[in-house]
């Protein structure tokens, strides 16, 4: 998670940004963007933070990265809450299929 004013290298957290911005035209769906698949799975693949500023964002984030690395070890989800290892990620699946099921009863 590299800020855009970051100190110890700026031409990094400048092009972080622009990373940012070049994926929420992609989400958009625009052809303006020098984003491709590729190289959006190479980012994801160390773990880039999408999310700029928004500490809700950037938490849901990080425990998607986790919860993914938790599955390729485990080959599921079904993160034990009682874990000390493992206890907040637990707690973020459960939180995250909860809301899921309200969603889903409207």
């Amino acid at each position: 998670n590299v800020p855009q004013q970051f100190p110890e290298n700026h031409s990094l957290g400048i092009w972080v940004n622009k990373m940012r911005m070049e994926r929420k035209k992609w989400d958009k769906g625009s052809e303006r963007t020098s984003l491709t698949e590729r190289k959006i799975e190479l980012l994801e693949s160390i773990d880039f933070i999408w999310a700029q500023n928004h500490k809700g964002e950037i938490g849901w984030e990080r425990r998607f990265q986790e919860i993914r690395k938790f599955k390729r070890k485990h080959g599921h989800c079904n993160v034990p809450t009682k874990s000390a290892e493992n206890r907040a990620l637990g707690r973020w699946v459960s939180t995250q299929r909860t809301m899921y099921k309200n969603y889903m009863k409207g």
